[in-house]
């Protein structure tokens, strides 16, 4: 079914209908928030159990049990009297500058929030010298926010809002495998999985060391199926799937994009114009452009040389805009005349010993 909910349907009004009614008593017992017992959220435990009305209820009334004995109202009250600046929420001081993480990051091409994790950044020293319920709090006062904030999004929108996750395994090691470390991940992955389900539209796992195996064979027991099936697992070049969803705009340079976010897209990552081409390699990076949007680019490599080819992609295809064989430098400026896709081609396959960087700075306006 589409992600359509104004106006919603009346097949998803019959599920979700049918899942109000099943769970009548549990929510007359209890004044739960609106955001919880809304159509929006009611409708994420529909589709995130496949219709199955059994499983459904039981996934929702637990999670309502689990509301009311952890009194997780008080958490949302919480993120409330911040002005929902997760920056400002309850141990956030503590853990962000130890769990690398940017929640919303700008949207994907169909309009999903991004979410950027640095999982190979994790202060694993510092992560465990805290309690393991500081660390589980802090992350129900995200969930909180999060999920507040999803199904605000999704009723000014009228589209179920989920996130686009980039799961950025750079620096994973086996330093970082310890039971304690594996004990807090496993219980934010198990709250989070139970409680607020159908928010993920996607997650890329990018820059997968080898001990990974090992460490999904863990994580995937205690995931919903359909969750598992909307991971990525990106094995080397990662860029290709990350360009068929998430624009360049959207993207930070460090995983191929040309984001500028005035503070940096992480804090911990310094963005800088950088795309790499391994040896051998080609790279294709694709800018999505409205009509008028113009966009200007001045590109070097840091050595050596490179095949550059440009095209744009309208309603009459593909269209050749430069072609440039062994060269060292690029500059130009380009205007789209209409909606489109322009096609910067890197190809580095003659080299059999020398990968390239290519260096620069490309700005989009209209």
């Amino acid at each position: 079914m589409s992600l359509d909910i104004k106006p919603m349907s009346p097949l998803k009004m019959k599920y979700i209908n049918m899942l109000r009614e099943r769970a009548k008593d549990l929510l007359s017992a209890y004044n739960y928030p609106d955001y919880i017992v809304s159509d929006v959220n009611l409708l994420r435990f529909v589709r995130g159990y496949m219709y199955n009305m059994d499983e459904a209820y039981e996934s929702f009334s637990k999670m309502l049990k689990w509301r009311r004995d952890n009194n997780i109202d008080e958490y949302f009250k919480k993120v409330e009297e911040v002005g929902f600046d997760v920056h400002k929420i309850p141990y956030a001081d503590v853990f962000e500058p130890i769990f690398h993480t940017n929640y919303h990051h700008k949207k994907d091409l169909e309009g999903h929030i991004i979410d950027i994790r640095l999982l190979g950044c994790i202060d694993v020293k510092a992560l465990l010298s805290h309690p393991e319920k500081e660390w589980l709090d802090y992350n129900i006062y995200v969930l909180e926010w999060r999920i507040y904030t999803l199904n605000k999004y999704s009723e000014e929108t009228g589209v179920l809002q989920r996130l686009c996750c980039i799961q950025d395994l750079k620096g994973v090691g086996m330093h970082m495998v310890s039971p304690s470390l594996i004990s807090y991940l496993k219980d934010m992955t198990n709250i989070t999985s139970h409680n607020y389900p159908e928010t993920m539209h996607r997650s890329f796992v990018v820059n997968v060391p080898a001990i990974f195996s090992s460490l999904w064979s863990l994580a995937k027991p205690v995931m919903h199926p359909r969750t598992v099936k909307k991971v990525v697992i990106c094995k080397g070049n990662y860029h290709k799937h990350l360009y068929e969803e998430i624009p360049i705009q959207s993207l930070p340079t460090y995983l191929g994009g040309i984001c500028q976010c005035e503070e940096g897209c992480l804090s911990c990552i310094k963005n800088d114009d950088v795309f790499k081409i391994p040896v051998s390699s080609k790279l294709t990076v694709p800018l999505h452009l409205k009509k008028g949007e113009k966009v200007e680019w001045d590109w070097k490599l840091e050595s050596g040389t490179i095949d550059i080819t440009m095209g744009f992609k309208g309603t009459e295809g593909m269209k050749p805009v430069y072609k440039g064989d062994r060269v060292s430098s690029h500059k130009d400026v380009f205007q789209a005349e209409e909606d489109g896709m322009l096609e910067f081609n890197f190809d580095n396959s003659f080299s059999w010993v020398t990968g390239k960087t290519v260096i620069g700075m490309m700005k989009i306006s209209c």
